[in-house]
C-alpha cells in the first residue's frame, strides 16, 4: 500500500512539542521527539516493549535515522548515525510527566469536529499486573481513563493511593466534555462524582448498585409495573446468550431520588443464559443520567450502557494485542506513560482502520500492514517524513555461505 495516501494522519510534531524535556541542558543527545517517534513507530509496526523498540532504532537505515533527529558520527570518510539505546529509552520516557503524556496521546489523532452527535465520554480503571513491581505490593495502584467513543484516550490519571472516585474527579476537571454523557460504574454513583460532571458541563450517566442500599431501595420500589415504554434487546456469543430490557421514568412528581441533577433513572433487567448448561441468571440494574427526559427513551440508555462496556473491548487490545500486562517495564512514570503510548497507537490504528483496504481494517492487520514497510510507514503514518522504501534481492542460502537446507 501506498502509506502517502495516510501521510500525516497523526499531529506529532504539534503534539510532541508541548511535552516537557526532563533532562538538563548536557544531557541532551537527542531530540525528546526521538524517543516518543521510536517508541510510537515500534508500536505501530508490532512491537511491544521498549527492548523491541531499542532494537527497530538500531537496525533502522541512515536516511531514517536522520529523519528522526539522531546522531551522527564521521570517521575516516565513514559515516554512521544512531538513535537511542535501549537504556536511555528507558531512562528518558520514565521521566516524563504522565499527564502531559496522557494529553499527547488525547491530542495525536484530531477529533472530530463540525457538526455531528456529542461524542459520549466512557470513564473506567485499569490495575496493571506490573503495579506491583512498582511500589510494595502495588495494589492501589490504578490508571483511571476517559475514552472518548470506544478509541480514543481523552485524559488518564494516576492513582497511587486507591482513591479512584477522587481521581474520577479530577479528571472531569480537566476533561473537555460540554454537552457530552459521561458514563463510569457503580462505584462512582454518588452526589460528589455527579456534581463534578455537571460542573464540567456534561451529563452523567451512573449505574445504581447495592453499594449505595438507600437509593437502590428507593429506586426498587418506584412505579415500574406501571410503565409501557419497555425496550428489548437480545444478543448471543461466547457460548451465552442475553436478553435486556430497559424501562425509563422521568425525575419528577412520584418519582423522586435526593440525587443532584436528576432527570431521569433507567431499570435494566438481564437474563443471561449459559449454553452449555442451561443455566439461567437473572440481574437487575439501576442507571441514573442528567440528561432531559424529553430527548432520551429507554433505547437510549441501552445504547448507552452497552457503549460503556465497549470500553472492555479497549481494554482487551491493550492486553491481547500489545501485552500490556505482561509488561515488565516499571521504572519511574513508566507504566503510566507507556500505557499512554499504547493509547496513542490505538487511537492511530483505529483511524488507519475508517480506510477501506483489503487485508482487513482491524487493529492487528493494520500493524501487520505497517509492519511491512517497518522503517518507512509509521515515519509517513507520523507525519515526520515520506519515505520510500527499497528492497533489496535475498541472497540465497549457499551464498551466505550456509549449508543446503535437508529435504
Amino acid at each position: 500500500m501506498d502509506f502517502g495516501e495516510v501521510f500525516g494522519v497523526a499531529r506529532f510534531e504539534e503534539c510532541v512539542a508541548e511535552l516537557t524535556d526532563p533532562r538538563g541542558m548536557q544531557g541532551r543527545c537527542y531530540p525528546l521527539s526521538v524517543f516518543v517517534a521510536v517508541a510510537l513507530a515500534g508500536l505501530l509496526c508490532g512491537r511491544n516493549t521498549p527492548l523491541e523498540w531499542a532494537g527497530w532504532a538500531e537496525d533502522a537505515p541512515e536516511e531514517v535515522v536522520k529523519a528522526l533527529g539522531g546522531i551522527g558520527l564521521e570517521v575516516g570518510g565513514a559515516s554512521w548515525w544512531s538513535l537511542p539505546s535501549y537504556n536511555r529509552m528507558v531512562e528518558v520516557l520514565s521521566l516524563l510527566d504522565p499527564d502531559e503524556v496522557a494529553r499527547f496521546a488525547s491530542r495525536i489523532v484530531p477529533a472530530h469536529e463540525g457538526p455531528g452527535p456529542v461524542v459520549p465520554v466512557r470513564i473506567d480503571r485499569k490495575r496493571p499486573v506490573s503495579a506491583g513491581r512498582v511500589a510494595g505490593d502495588g495494589s492501589n495502584l490504578i490508571l483511571v481513563g476517559a475514552l472518548a467513543g470506544r478509541d480514543r484516550l481523552v485524559g488518564q490519571v494516576v492513582v497511587d493511593d486507591g482513591d479512584e472516585i477522587e481521581a474520577l474527579r479530577v479528571l472531569c476537571e480537566r476533561l473537555d466534555a460540554e454537552g457530552a454523557p459521561v458514563s463510569a460504574d457503580a462505584l462512582h454513583c454518588n452526589e460528589e462524582t455527579a456534581r463534578a460532571v455537571l460542573d464540567a458541563g456534561a451529563d452523567y450517566c451512573l449505574a445504581l448498585k447495592g453499594n449505595q442500599p438507600t437509593l437502590h431501595a428507593l429506586a426498587k420500589h418506584l412505579p415500574w409495573n406501571e410503565v409501557d415504554n419497555a425496550c428489548q434487546t437480545s444478543e448471543s456469543g461466547h457460548g451465552r446468550s442475553e436478553t435486556r430490557t430497559v424501562k425509563a421514568l422521568a425525575a419528577g412528581g412520584g418519582v423522586r431520588l435526593p440525587f443532584p441533577g436528576l432527570a431521569q433513572i433507567a431499570r435494566i433487567r438481564r437474563w443471561t443464559r449459559e449454553e452449555a448448561t442451561g443455566e439461567v441468571a437473572h440481574h437487575v440494574t439501576f442507571y441514573l443520567t442528567s440528561r432531559e427526559a424529553r430527548g432520551v427513551r429507554p433505547a437510549w440508555f441501552a445504547d448507552a450502557i452497552r457503549g460503556h462496556w465497549g470500553v472492555e473491548s479497549w481494554h482487551r487490545v491493550r492486553d491481547a494485542v500489545f501485552d500490556e500486562d505482561r509488561s515488565t517495564a516499571t521504572a519511574g512514570n513508566l507504566v503510566a506513560n507507556l500505557a499512554s503510548l499504547r493509547a496513542a497507537a490505538i487511537a492511530i490504528l483505529k483511524r488507519l482502520g475508517r480506510i477501506k483496504v483489503k487485508g482487513g481494517n482491524g487493529v492487528t492487520a493494520w500493524r501487520d500492514r505497517i509492519g511491512s514497510q517497518a522503517y518507512t510507514a509509521p515515519l509517513a503514518i507520523l507525519g515526520i517524513a515520506d519515505i520510500k522504501q527499497q528492497f533489496q534481492a535475498c541472497l540465497s542460502r549457499e551464498s551466505r555461505g550456509c549449508p543446503p537446507r535437508q529435504c
